[in-house]
This record gives C-alpha cells, structure tokens and sequence, in this order.
C-alpha cells in the first residue's frame, strides 16, 4: 500500500515539475494589411504568451526588417531600435505564468523592395537553454503601374512604348539608307553618322525626361513640411567590368500632410541628382536632416508617395554635354557624306 502512495506521489512531483515549466510555444506575430505594397507601412503585432509555469528570466528581442522604424506600442512602447543591429530588446527579467504581453510596430517597407520579404522575427530566451522564435514575413508587391497599356499579355508603360518607338525608327533608317544610300566608302560613312545620331538622340532623350522630371517638380508638385523619422544610406553595386565599383545615395523616411491625409514614404533626391562613389557626401546628408527635423517637402498630387526633400536641377545634365558633341559631329558627317550623293542622284 505505502509502495502505490509513493509511486502516486512521485507523479503527482512529476506532473507538478511538468506544469511548472514555462511554455511560450502559443506565442505568435502577425501583420496589416494581408496584402502589403512595397512603400507602404505595415503594422505587425506580435504576442509573447506564458502558458506555462513561471519563468525567473525571459528575454525577448524583435529583430526589424529591412525598412524604416515609424513607432512602437504596446508593452514595447519604451523600445527603440539599437543602432548596431536596428532591434527591439522590449522585456528582460521574470515572465509570470498565464501572463501575455503584446508589442505593435509601424514600420515603413522600402519602394524599391517589391518582391522580396519583410521578416518581422522574434527570439524569446529563458534560462537554462530556452528558445523560441516566431516570425511574421509579409511579401511586398508592386503597385499598379499608372498609364500602362495593354500589349498582348504584358502592360507597357508610356516611356516604354518612346523607346520602342525610338529603336523602330533608328533601325528603320538604318535599313533604308542601307539599301538607298550611297554605296562604297560613302556608305559606311553614312551609316555610322546614323548610328552615332541615334545612340546620341537616344541619350538626349533620357536627360530631356529628366529635365521634364525636374520642371515638373516646380510646377505641378505641392509644397508641404515633412518630418525626417528615419534615415539609410542606399549603395548601388556596379555590373560587368565595373562590378567592383560601388556608388551611394541618401534617402530619408518621412511623414507628412498630402491632400489633408497623414502619409509617409521615402524621400530620394531629384531625378537628376548623380550617385556619388563616396559615402561621405551621403553622410553629410544624413546629418543635414537629423532625425525629428522638420523641412519644406514637395509631393507629387498624381502620387502623393512621391516627394523630395531638394529639387533639380542635378550634375546629371553635366554628363548631357557627350551626346550633344556625339550627335553634332554624326549630323555633320551625315551631311557630308550625303550632299554629294544627292547632288549626283540630281543630275
């Protein structure tokens, strides 16, 4: 009899040491909205929850993704990102049985992140080797392209049907005076003074859309002031032969009053403005609009996400001056090559 109280006792230490244990395995995250647009805030929630028994010591770390850091609430409402690794230590110490706490962060997605995740991870560390994570990894999409038309099974934009436009009728010619033009020595004359006619036409056309890009800045944009909440520094990797080389650009996360709505979005230098190889510029830019300042914006009213801090013009247009020497000096040879040949076709 005394041997089944004993065995019945140890159970009951046994399932007594069990339920003691702490359990944060119900513990979870989530996001808003279901379907995030890459420059859009999402707002994620995440929830630590003890079902367990008492913990002497949990420690709990969000780790934000890649973006910009709007706010906290919530029983994280005190936390702010470290510099260092740009994560939220939110609680450190005792975590009581059945207790739950909750912490919300707004945080801005980057424009030109459509396509890839923004994971939203939380470690939760207890004593002697607990771990528990949980993740909320929404994907960004892309926004609608705005004017886009219908081509067959793909949407082109505008621009797109320029360049299409554009390459049609440097090819066209190229064929005609091909087949029309002169022939010998002349002809490949001719055809080259096409060829650099149209590689610099082609240039002096992205600079015109720049220029277009910078007067509209002036003209259409409505100036607003925008608060600086976070800032980056974008590095763009070069390609082929240049791969090593490596530029960078400030940009700067903002909230501001666009048509009587709070918005927030990224602020990028003018269309014109040149990526620099050297980091520093950019930093200086950073210092320039510290955190919590508060500067005149301009916001674009077709899309109010749209909106810069500086406007052009940029040293862009410097780099103008090639393709305008370029397509002087292949009309000049055009010229030449086909006024005698048409002075003979005269006659």
């Amino acid at each position: 009899m005394m041997r089944y109280l004993a065995l019945l006792f140890a159970l009951l230490l046994a399932g007594a040491a069990q339920a003691a244990e702490p359990d944060f395995s119900t513990s979870a995250a989530s996001y808003e909205p279901a379907a995030v647009i890459a420059g859009e805030v999402i707002h994620y929630t995440v929830t630590v929850r003890n079902s367990g028994g008492d913990s002497a010591y949990a420690r709990i770390k969000t780790e934000l993704p890649r973006g910009y850091f709007i706010r906290a609430g919530g029983d994280c409402e005190a936390a702010r990102p470290d510099e260092t690794d740009r994560s939220l230590l939110w609680h450190e110490g005792a975590f009581a049985g059945g207790l739950a706490k909750q912490c919300r962060i707004d945080l801005l997605s980057r424009r030109e992140a459509a396509g890839t995740l923004a994971p939203l991870a939380t470690a939760i560390t207890t004593l002697p080797a607990g771990y528990f994570r949980i993740e909320a990894a929404p994907e960004l999409g892309s926004e609608a392209v705005a004017n886009a038309i219908p081509l067959g099974p793909v949407l082109v934009t505008p621009a797109g049907l320029a360049v299409f436009a554009f390459l049609a009728l440097g090819l066209g010619g190229w064929l005609a005076l091909r087949r029309l033009g002169p022939a010998g020595r002349r002809r490949g004359a001719v055809l080259g003074a096409w060829l650099a006619c149209t590689v610099a036409a082609g240039f002096l056309l992205f600079f015109a859309s720049l220029a277009i890009g910078d007067a509209r800045s002036y003209w259409a944009y409505r100036e607003t002031s925008c608060t600086i909440f976070d800032s980056a520094i974008r590095t763009f990797q070069g390609t082929g032969k240049s791969a090593r080389s490596i530029t960078y650009s400030p940009v700067f996360a903002v909230r501001y009053e666009a048509a009587g709505v709070e918005t927030y979005s990224s602020a990028f230098p003018p269309p014109s403005a040149v990526n620099l190889g050297w980091i520093g510029w950019s930093q200086r830019a950073l210092d320039s609009y510290p955190d919590g300042s508060v500067h005149a914006c301009w916001f674009d009213p077709d899309d109010v996400k749209t909106v810069l801090l500086e406007r052009g013009p940029g040293a862009a247009y410097l780099f103008a001056l090639l393709p305008l020497a370029l397509l002087v000096f292949g009309l000049r040879t055009l010229g030449a090559a086909l006024r005698p040949w048409a002075r003979s076709r005269r006659t």
